[in-house]
């Protein structure tokens, strides 16, 4: 307990400073992680889920789940921000759920191998219910307080159509015949999220040599709605109590997701190097 109280306090220390840099956390990216973040907790506590499993499955998908929103929004809004600030949007969602993930690790105080069988859901309706109240309520808020964003604008069919396909071979598949509705989606999403970033830079690649815009458009919109779609299956499934089976499982998965996210946007969507800053200081005015 001392070591808790010891290692919080000198975190706090570092967060206060971390936190005090400049256009580091906007009040935007800050109210989608906690709409995310309440949507989880309201149905963890609705279907009497394990809230604190719950919210740390979900912290790194939700990571994801907004900084691809904040992609999509940084497309749209393209004259809303300097550029450093709406790269900088990106990045942080995921940086604050992987350090609330770790953080609720010292609290969680289930066994290893406890997999919360028996308190997770098996209905289709109720899956497709949560990912919608999370679509709704993230686009919703951007819809409302943003003039240049509708929530169908991260949609693609050709993602959708994607995604479908994964779920569809991941229900056939041998391998994952002993897991449960939840533990499929979450499974798929997993794929879908890790696909999105090889075929979006497939896709980019392809489409520079063009370089034509007409055809860049839709290979981004492409890559970053598929991984919306992954994301968000994963924040459902762990909300409904249909977490990885054990810790080590847990963190292999997020480990993947945050490598398929940050594969993908530091390709497409890299932040200025040192030596750019540098330059642009220096060829700016006096």
């Amino acid at each position: 307990m001392t070591l808790r109280v010891i290692g919080f306090s000198l975190l706090g220390l570092f967060s206060s400073k971390w936190l005090s840099l400049p256009n580091l956390l906007s009040t935007q990216t800050l109210n989608l992680l906690l709409i995310c973040f309440s949507v989880v907790t309201l149905v963890s506590l609705i279907g009497r889920y394990p809230i604190l499993p719950s919210v740390r499955g979900t912290s790194v998908p939700i990571g994801l789940f907004v900084g691809v929103l904040e992609v999509f929004v940084s497309m749209v809004g393209s004259a809303d921000g300097s550029l450093i600030e709406r790269v900088t949007a990106i990045y942080i969602p995921l940086t604050i759920g992987i350090i609330v993930s770790y953080l609720l690790q010292t609290f969680d105080e289930t066994a290893t191998d406890q997999t919360h069988s028996e308190q997770q859901s098996d209905k289709v309706w109720v899956h497709l219910t949560t990912l919608v109240l999370l679509f709704l309520l993230t686009g919703g808020y951007l819809d409302i307080t943003r003039d240049d964003f509708a929530l169908m604008f991260v949609f693609n069919e050709y993602s959708v159509l994607f995604a479908v396909s994964v779920i569809a071979l991941i229900f056939s598949s041998s391998e994952f015949h002993a897991d449960s509705l939840g533990q499929l989606l979450a499974a798929s999403g997993c794929i879908i999220c890790i696909a999105a970033a090889v075929i979006g830079i497939a896709t980019y690649s392809a489409s520079v040599t063009t370089m034509d815009p007409r055809s860049l458009g839709p290979a981004i919109h492409l890559s970053f709605a598929m991984m919306y779609l992954g994301s968000g299956l994963i924040v459902t499934a762990n909300s409904l109590g249909c977490g990885p089976r054990t810790h080590a499982e847990l963190r292999r998965r997020d480990w993947h997701l945050i490598e398929s996210f940050i594969f993908l946007t530091l390709i497409i969507l890299p932040p200025l190097t040192l030596f750019e800053v540098m330059d642009l200081q220096a060829t700016g005015p006096s």
